[in-house]
Order: structure tokens, then sequence, then C-alpha cells
């Protein structure tokens, strides 16, 4: 496997990086390090009985991918948050030159194989990447939830650039149905006719996700249920049901899923709020909440939108299937409308006016994505208000504050102007010489495909990282296996303040009295959770500013206490972001 010098230099900034916040408790909340600790029992009866909430600190790659430490077998290590996605994969130690040894990887032996192999790919025919290797069971634990014969991809051959953000793997946070992993145990375990399998071996899924130039679809599972045709399923008697599908959720689905299933929460949710490093860094603390929300949060202050459903065809399923209605595919909600500092946007006339305009809720995007209509006239008015509208807009601009804000629920949540903006040149923000601050900053929009019926996910927008700073959000699952019971959906909590604008403005002043360079830093993912130095909007615990210049290394693998954090030369930051973004458009 090879890597660009780019990648090679995204990696090393990673290694480079990291800085301590003590562990905390709260009043009411069980805050758990996720660190191995002795099984009270193995029974998840036992453990459901409890109805956890407990809650652990985020690691923050330069605010483009988030990590959390997980428990993978006999292991602790870091791996993507990532709502966008379903499945679980960790590169184990069978992979040969996937990583610098800076962190654990999973060891293979400790795998039980379960016969099966993925091969993942990404990207598209000018990115393609992938992540190949056996599918088995093992133990697994989040901030004190564990849970046995965890179903996981160990990854043994894979050419991502994925370790060089400090994390070796996809901790997924979405539904079954879109989960690679549990349809293949699915085929397995329930396609039992020859013709079935030989069907279900052609249309193996293809998980392109969601490149700035590609629609992630998802497995596609009508080939594998009884066919329409009465005649056809007489023929065909080993082909399953919708039935048999959801009887794999208690054994074979995605972990949080499974824990929901399992009533091992005391709420079937997670919240998250996500740390900026960036700009300015602060915001609100790094956190990934289990079974409800921070004490100090005001629940009743978020704005509740339920998750699209998706017709059985929609699905991948066959028409026949009419047990409900729609079934919960991914984190995507209605979006009501898009507005640039306070002034409505038209909406976009690329999709059909049979599809509503949805967006999809995903903390393992770095961008905000959407359109290419709506994103080409929110950088126009931005970069070049004044240029002829046949010319492109420009792609830099002088990082004035501007704010993007969606509609939902009724309700507007803004893009923090911090958030929005990204150093895209080195050593000119806020510099005195208009000509050269022009280039200081770009941002941090893409477009998606336009979405279309029959072919993959539905929504408009991905409203990643740049949105999810500027919100507290919850991921509500309610019934994992009979969602009509209990529609899940997803909460909001805008925590922008009222002088986000001024704080972006002395931000870029403070580059121009210094360096020309705003502020970068790493953070490695926490043992627990972060001191909050205060609450903000509602009760949302707030994070330590800037914390200095420098810091030691702990001894590598140690997990004693609280990472570090390293603030590094900001010309190799944009160079190692560059770098890692072109990484992650190819996976996802």
């Amino acid at each position: 496997m090879s890597h660009s010098p780019l990648a090679v230099l995204a990696a090393a900034a990673a290694i480079a990086l990291a800085a301590a916040r003590p562990a905390h408790q709260e009043a009411g909340v069980v805050h758990l390090p996720i660190v191995r600790t002795p099984r009270q029992s193995t029974s998840v009866a036992k453990r459901a009985a409890a109805g956890t909430h407990a809650a652990i600190g985020l690691g923050d790659f330069f605010d483009v991918t988030y990590s959390v430490l997980v428990n993978v077998g006999p292991v602790l290590t870091p791996l993507v948050l990532d709502t966008g996605s379903s499945d679980l994969w960790v590169i184990s130690d069978a992979c040969t030159n996937c990583t610098d040894g800076e962190v654990p990887l999973f060891p293979a032996a400790d795998l039980k194989y379960a016969g099966l192999d993925v091969a993942l790919k990404y990207g598209d025919s000018s990115t393609r990447t992938h992540a190949n290797g056996p599918i088995g069971t093992s133990s697994m634990g989040v901030a004190g939830l564990e849970l046995e014969s965890q179903y996981l991809a160990a990854i043994n051959d894979t050419d991502t650039t994925i370790a060089a953000t400090g994390a070796v793997g996809i901790f997924g946070l979405g539904f079954p149905i879109s989960s690679v992993v549990f349809a293949d145990v699915f085929k397995q375990r329930f396609v039992t006719c020859p013709d079935c399998r030989a069907v279900a071996a052609t249309t193996a899924p293809n998980l392109r996700r969601n490149h700035v130039r590609t629609r992630r679809p998802f497995p596609e599972l009508s080939s594998l249920f009884a066919a329409a045709s009465t005649q056809l399923a007489a023929r065909t008697p080993g082909i399953p049901s919708l039935g048999d599908l959801l009887s794999l959720v208690p054994s074979a689905a995605p972990f949080m899923p499974r824990a929901v299933n399992e009533k091992m929460l005391a709420e079937p949710l997670i919240a998250v709020t996500l740390q900026r490093e960036t700009i300015d860094p602060g915001g609100n603390v790094g956190m990934l909440s289990l079974g409800g929300f921070p004490a100090s949060v005001d629940r009743d202050k978020l704005t509740w939108v339920d998750v699209r459903g998706y017709t059985a065809v929609q699905a991948g399923l066959p028409e026949t299937v009419q047990d409900v209605d729609t079934y919960p595919l991914a984190w995507e909600i209605p979006l009501d409308d898009v507005y640039l500092d306070g002034k409505l946007l038209p909406r976009t006339n690329l999709t059909s006016t049979s599809i509503s305009i949805t967006a999809l809720v995903d903390t393992g995007s770095s961008l905000v994505r959407g359109p290419s209509d709506v994103i080409e006239m929110v950088t126009r008015l931005i970069t070049s208000p004044n240029s002829n509208m046949a010319d492109p807009p420009q792609e830099t601009y002088d990082c004035t504050p501007h704010t993007l804000a969606f509609r939902i629920g009724g309700q507007l949540f803004p893009v923090d102007p911090r958030d929005l903006v990204a150093q895209a040149t080195p050593d000119v923000v806020g510099v005195s010489d208009a000509d050269a601050a022009r280039v200081g900053c770009s941002l941090n929009l893409a477009v998606t495909d336009t979405p279309e019926e029959g072919n993959g996910f539905l929504f408009t927008w991905s409203l990643g990282v740049p949105f999810l700073k500027s919100v507290l959000a919850a991921f509500y699952y309610g019934n994992v296996t009979h969602p009509e019971l209990d529609r899940p959906r997803i909460g909001l909590l805008s925590t922008v303040p009222q002088n986000a604008d001024s704080r972006l403005t002395e931000a870029i002043s403070a580059a121009g009295a210094s360096d020309g360079n705003l502020p970068a830093l790493s953070q490695s993912a926490p043992t627990t959770t972060y001191v909050p130095i205060g609450t903000g909007v509602a009760g949302v615990p707030l994070a330590a500013t800037s914390i200095g210049n420098s810091f030691s290394r702990p001894p590598k693998h140690s997990t004693a206490g609280s990472p570090p954090t390293r603030r590094i030369a900001l010309s190799a930051v944009i160079l190692a972001m560059l770098a890692f973004l072109a990484a992650l458009f190819a996976l996802r």
C-alpha cells in the first residue's frame, strides 16, 4: 500500500499532536471512563435492568473528524464517531503498513470468525479506496456499556488514510438495515436456496459514502426477500422474510441498536456535542452521552423532528413487504428552508418535486453539503458578490462573518460563522494587505449529487461537522425492530452565542496582529469526559479555550489520565488538513 506525500504529512501531523483536561462527574449523571473493567455479568438482561446513562469525551482532528475510545476485544482504541454509517470496522494487527503504530490495533486472533468477508468500497472512479477483511464477533464496550458477540469487520487490507486522523476504524451509529455487516450476516443465515445465494453474491452492497460527487447507496435487500410473484415464491421456499431480518437485531445489529433493543440505556437515545479546535477554540464540550443528556441541559428547549421513513421499495425491500408503512434508514430529517445572513434562499431546482427536501445529520462528514445550485449561490454571495454571474465564484475570501442557517421543525438553526470558514492560505488572515487577505479563508461547503428515486438515499443536504458544532444533537432510536410503535427522531438545540460574529472578527484581527494564521489544534480521544468551564445556551456544557503552545506527550498507548494536545505550525496544519480532506472525500 502506498500513500501520497501529503497523506504521509497528514499522518505525521496527527502523530505530532496532542493536552490534558481532567476527568469530571456531574451530579445525577454517570460519567464513566472507557477503560477495560471486570465484567459484572455477561448477561445482557442483567446489564439492561440498570438502564444506564453514561458519557465520554471526544477526540478532535482539526475539526475535521471526531473520535471516541472504544473497547474492541482486549484493546482500547479510538474510532471515528459516525452517525452517517451503520457499520463497525476496525483495523486489525493483520493489516501491514496500515498505521504508524501510535494507536492500538484490534488483535486478529481475538475475532471469532463468522465465515464471512467484507469488501468495503469508497469514493468514485477517481478516488477509489477500499477496506477489506473478515467479519466476526468480539466483545465491545463504550463508556461502560458492554456487549458480547458484537459483529464487526476486522480490516486487514486498506488504502484509506483514516489512521492519519489518530483513529483506526469507524463506529457507525446508524440503523440496522443500512449496515453491510448486518446484511451479510442476514444472507448467510437465511438465504438458503442456491439461486438466491447466486443473486445475493451479484448484488453485494456498494458503499460509496456520500463523496462530494457521489451519493451513498444502501445495501440492496430486495432480491433476498420473498418475491412478489407467488409462483416464484413457491419455487424458492428458501427466500427469507422481513421477520427473519428483524429477528437478527438482538444478535447481529450494530452496537447502539442492539443496546437500545436490549433496553441497556435509560432512554433509547444518544446526545452529541462537538468541540471547536480551530479558528476560535472552545464552544461546546466534545461529548457523547448515552441514554440521556448532560444534567445541566434543559431538554425542554430541544426541537424534535421525525426521521425520514423510506417505503419498502425505497428501502430496497419488495413491494409485498407491508409490515410497516416506512422504515428508518439514516439519521435524515425534513428541512424547511435555508437562509444566508437572514435572507431566504431559493429552493433547489435540481431535486424532483416528488422528493421532499431532507438533510442527513452526519458526525462523520467534515463539511456542509448541498445541491450544487444553492451551494454555488451561497459561495457567490459570500466570496464574489459583485462578480459576473457567468463566471464561477471565487473559492476564497477575506474571512468576514456570514451566517448560513437551516429552518428545521419551524426553528432556525444557524451555523456558527466561526465554523462556516476554514483557513485556506497561510500567513495572510487579517493582514493589512487587502489583496493578500482576500485569499485567507474558504467555506466549509461542498455539493452533493441530486437524489433520485430508486437510486440510494434521498437526502438533498448533509449537515456535517460545521453544523453539529453549532448544536446539541440528540438521536432518538425509538423501537428499532418495530418503528411504527416508537418512531426515531432527532432533537436539536442551537448553541450559537449572540456574539458569534464579533468572536470571528476578533479572531481574524488577532491573527492579523500576529502571524496571519488562525489557531489549529488536534485533541486525542480522552478516557473520560472533559471538565466544562461553565454552561452556555440551555445549559449545554462549554469547553475550555486554547490551552497553550505545547505539552509533553505521554508514553505510547498510555491510557492513564487525559490525553495531550499540541499546537503545530499552521502551514503544516493546512497541508495536513488538505491532505486529509482529500483522503476523507475518498473515504466518504
